[in-house]
């Protein structure tokens, strides 16, 4: 086996799935998703790395029958989720 992760003929289409698959993580809030997964060695063109990262939370709402977040402190229930869109310029 051969890994083409790092020759430059693939670059392209590399870069579209990483994007795609970075994207997918954000939608479904994996708990892998961060900059230490955005910024891959061989990603030349990949953003600083932050904590502000996608500006997406890991919570989520609550599908139909689903029990919503609770609050550690408290357990009342967690705010509605939600997510800060960080201009490129802040990153």
């Amino acid at each position: 086996m051969e890994n083409l992760i790092e020759r430059e003929e693939y670059t392209e289409i590399r870069n579209r799935l990483h994007d795609r698959l970075l994207a997918w993580m954000d939608e479904t809030r994996d708990p892998m998703r961060g900059y230490s997964f955005r910024c891959r060695p061989w990603r030349a063109d990949a953003a600083k790395k932050s904590w502000n990262d996608s500006g997406m939370t890991r919570q989520k709402e609550p599908d139909y029958d689903e029990n919503g977040e609770l609050r550690y402190i408290d357990a009342l229930p967690a705010v509605p989720a939600s997510y800060t869109v960080i201009p490129p310029s802040a990153k």
